[in-house]
């Protein structure tokens, strides 16, 4: 065997472990991505089911202030407030720069 013929048959060994260790690392990639993905998707989930069950207990919430005619407030965040008045509100009062006419939810910014 000749130089060149031992000179190419190392390059070409090379190439092929080049070959495959770029196909490792993009296999080792794309298990990554599908794990992200993964948990990802797992939060969604759990983010899905949070806000239905909040979206659940809120509206119980409002079914008994109907039911007794209270009111509550409810704040998730700054800005975002409002109250909710029940029928036949017994708690209201003058004060609360609240049409008596309406019922339901009124947010904070009109009782300025």
């Amino acid at each position: 065997m000749s130089n060149t013929d031992y000179e190419n048959m190392k390059i070409s060994e090379l190439e092929n472990l080049r070959n495959n260790l770029s196909e490792m690392l993009e296999t080792r990639r794309q298990k990554e991505q599908e794990e992200q993905d993964n948990i990802k998707r797992e939060g969604a989930e759990k983010l899905a089911n949070a806000v239905q069950r909040a979206n659940d207990a809120l509206q119980e919430a409002t079914n008994i202030a109907d039911k007794y005619g209270l009111s509550f407030n409810f704040g998730p965040a700054y800005g975002m407030g409002g109250t909710y008045y029940g029928r036949e509100n017994a708690d209201y009062d003058e004060s609360d720069y609240y049409d008596s006419d309406e019922q339901g939810w009124v947010s904070s910014s009109e009782q300025c």
